[in-house]
């Protein structure tokens, strides 16, 4: 199983357009890809506007095939030369889930979820959710001790350590010993609340002495998940004008 974290970069206030053409483009051409999403993210970094891929593939040779046959689709070109113009940078990175269990709620050599099982929340007007996207990076060669922490430690701050997780991902490629925890919460309230009563916790404080003189560097960044169910199948939107927004 391969994760591909995807972020572009786009010009001033392009990213209504940008959700445009996801529509105007239809779904059915990039059938292969979507079999495989977890869902489109939109945040801001450094007043820009940035749009985050998460996709779940079986294997390298499965990401190739499903992305790099739809440059051969001749009815992708217009869509590739619109999306290209609003893009100012695009990036991406390989990841595996963390080799602990408890970790991975939805994928695990025990799991896998798929675009078409049920959502893991449901998003409806009175329920907004953000992610949190912790990245986390590690000196070099502190991984293996960086999981035995969570092992001895971190696991023991429950159920708030484990609470709300989407999962806990390292870099195959990209920036090495880096850590990804995905983690969603109802509102930024409901975060902020999160936040105060994990770090409360005796065996949290306790995690985080041992394994803070491992950071390098560490950052979130909170993302909301795209309207409507086919950008952002892992949450689902029950909202009536949502479905109305995105697919009129």
């Amino acid at each position: 199983m391969l994760f591909e974290q995807r972020i572009y970069t786009l010009e001033s206030k392009s990213a209504d357009r940008f959700w445009e053409l996801q529509h105007e483009r239809g779904f059915e051409l990039v059938r292969p890809i979507m079999e495989r999403l977890v869902g489109y993210f939109s945040t801001r970094i450094h007043d820009r506007d940035v749009i985050v891929h998460w996709w779940r593939f079986d294997s390298y040779d499965d990401w190739h095939q499903r992305l790099h046959g739809l440059y051969h689709v001749e009815g992708l070109n217009t869509y590739f030369k619109k999306v290209r113009a609003l893009l100012l940078t695009q990036e991406n990175k390989f990841l595996s889930y963390s080799p602990i269990q408890a970790l991975n709620p939805i994928w695990s050599d025990q799991s896998d979820w798929l675009p078409g099982h049920a959502p893991l929340v449901e998003r409806s007007e009175d329920r907004e959710i953000c992610i949190e996207m912790e990245v986390i990076q590690l000196r070099p060669g502190s991984l293996p001790a960086y999981w035995q922490a969570w092992q001895e430690e971190g696991l023991h701050a429950s159920p708030f350590a484990k609470q709300r997780l989407i999962g806990v991902f390292y870099n195959l490629v990209g920036q090495l010993h880096e850590v990804t925890v995905l983690r969603w919460h109802g509102s930024q309230n409901d975060a902020d609340r999160w936040r105060k009563q994990i770090e409360n916790n005796i065996q949290w404080r306790e995690f985080l002495s041992i394994t803070n003189p491992m950071i390098y560097a560490s950052q979130s960044h909170w993302l909301t998940p795209a309207p409507g169910t086919k950008l952002s199948p892992l949450f689902r939107s029950t909202h009536p004008l949502d479905s109305l927004r995105v697919f009129a």
